[in-house]
């Protein structure tokens, strides 16, 4: 495989540069600006002071005496987001986002159109450049683990000593046939899923460098890690990753969520935090012409115990009060009597919006041929049972100049 990961740099602080230039070369931070708050992007100039992403707040804040702190703007970066992606969809159809702001790309068949897989990431940096005024960095490997590691090495760096920044070499290629020795130097937390746990514990074990990984047996690595991550040590650190671009042909859900300054304690409360959660939820889903059929509750208490609880509906919905609706079912079996630190809410199980179907059906089979009320009621008895009863009925109030006529009056 010929894979690349294409990454924007510093996406959300870079965005906020892009979009006010007096910004430009200032410690510029995006984040949740409340007490429990966390840096979601910052630019290199707050780098070189040594702020970094999912640090908390208050520490960048107290590092950062002359920083711009900003909580930033989802929507105008999910906006932005969609522009990244239609210039990688130009070199490939085979792509895998993984956030708004990286994506994993197979280049296998675009050589013969573009070039080798360095020329095609040296093409997609320039139309970045040159169609979105922004940066991007892209990895070059046989593999997403690699390619991935790859893009981490094309970045710009920081030297913290001197307070500038490096610029990076935008794309940076590992070579086929040399991954073990590329790998050899390196420290295992550079590889993708060693968080800091299993890199205090292989550090522990004296395992330092990824050729002291690559010394150890299986059985040694399962005995240690358990079965799973034994396996994807043993394999990552010989730069095995069998993992093909998944090419996500539809959406799975819709998710928001939100983290309270202070602890919620009551049901009645939690529903009225939930309400802006769940319009901002259906407007996404109308404006991408897509129906729920599941409902999902995610609560973190005050003593960080995860709750997760969802109900399949019984027909799909856009509704904003039959989604909060069912969220109060689900609440009230919830005790919040600990307190609620945050709350979260995914619509699931989406499908395209059959709503124009309906219309159609609705204005092909309610014509001439519907001469009676039961005869009306018998036809969208079916449509409910075919649809879901809220989309029918939704689909059926039509404007009084589209109703047919029974009788020499109008129905109603």
């Amino acid at each position: 495989m010929d894979i690349l990961h294409v990454d924007m740099d510093a996406f959300f602080a870079q965005i906020e540069v892009l979009d006010n230039p007096e910004l430009k070369g200032k410690p510029v931070v995006v984040g949740g600006l409340s007490k429990r708050g966390v840096v979601a992007a910052c630019t290199y100039e707050a780098r070189v002071y040594g702020v970094h992403s999912a640090m908390p707040m208050t520490q960048a804040t107290r590092i950062l005496k002359d920083g711009v702190f900003i909580s930033g703007r989802y929507e105008r970066y999910a906006e932005v987001s969609e522009e990244f992606r239609k210039i990688l969809y130009q070199f490939t159809p085979l792509v895998e986002t993984v956030a708004l702001d990286e994506a994993f790309l197979d280049v296998t068949g675009s050589h013969k159109l573009f070039g080798s897989s360095v020329e095609i990431g040296h093409l997609i940096v320039k139309k970045v450049e040159s169609e979105m005024n922004m940066n991007v960095s892209v990895g070059v490997a046989s593999s997403k683990l690699l390619a991935k590691l790859a893009s981490r090495f094309a970045k710009p760096k920081v030297d913290r000593a001197k307070k500038k920044v490096l610029e990076g070499v935008k794309v940076f290629e590992i070579p086929k046939g040399e991954e073990v020795t590329f790998l050899q130097p390196l420290a295992p937390r550079l590889l993708w899923g060693v968080g800091p746990k299993s890199a205090e514990k292989l550090d522990s074990l004296g395992i330092t460098k990824i050729s002291t990984l690559q010394e150890q047996d299986l059985a040694f690595l399962i005995k240690k890690f358990g079965v799973n991550h034994g396996h994807w040590l043993y394999n990552s650190a010989r730069g095995i990753d069998e993992r093909q671009v998944e090419v996500l042909k539809e959406q799975k859900s819709i998710s928001k969520e939100r983290t309270f300054i202070d602890d919620i304690f009551s049901h009645e409360e939690l529903i009225d935090r939930l309400k802006p959660l769940v319009t901002s939820a259906i407007r996404k889903m109308r404006q991408e012409n897509l129906m729920a059929k599941t409902v999902v509750l995610n609560v973190r208490m005050a003593n960080l115990e995860r709750i997760s609880r969802r109900k399949t509906l019984d027909n799909l919905t856009n509704d904003e009060n039959e989604v909060l609706d069912t969220l109060r079912e689900i609440i009230i079996n919830i005790d919040v009597s600990s307190g609620v630190r945050l709350v979260g809410l995914s619509l699931a199980s989406l499908v395209e919006s059959a709503q124009n179907e309906i219309q159609e059906s609705l204005f092909e089979n309610i014509g001439t041929k519907i001469e009676s009320r039961d005869q009306l009621n018998e036809t969208l008895d079916g449509l409910k049972n075919k649809f879901g009863e809220s989309i029918v009925m939704k689909a059926s109030r039509l404007r009084e100049d589209k109703r047919p006529e029974l009788g020499g009056s109008r129905w109603g």
